[in-house]
């Protein structure tokens, strides 16, 4: 782990110590817990941001019924 130094405003570090009280983790586990979901909530939306627009682009598309021929051959090969 790496040492961090961060600064807090009054009602951030009060309502982190009552969180700290009634669960019984210390502060420091509580921002590195909320930095962790931060982090892998950015990671899902940027990935979500990025395949949203891909939706449906090969749904009429006339490759997909050469890819589907390939398919099924595959499925065959596999198969014996």
């Amino acid at each position: 782990m790496v040492r961090t130094q961060i600064y807090l405003t009054e009602y951030e570090r009060q309502a982190l110590s009552d969180i700290s009280m009634t669960t019984v983790k210390k502060l420091c586990e509580l921002i590195r817990e909320a930095v962790s979901t931060y982090i892998s909530n950015r990671k899902s939306k940027s990935c979500q941001a990025i395949l949203k627009p891909m939706i449906g682009v090969w749904k009429d598309h006339r490759t997909l019924v050469g890819l589907r021929g390939i398919r099924a051959e595959w499925d065959r090969v596999s198969s014996q």
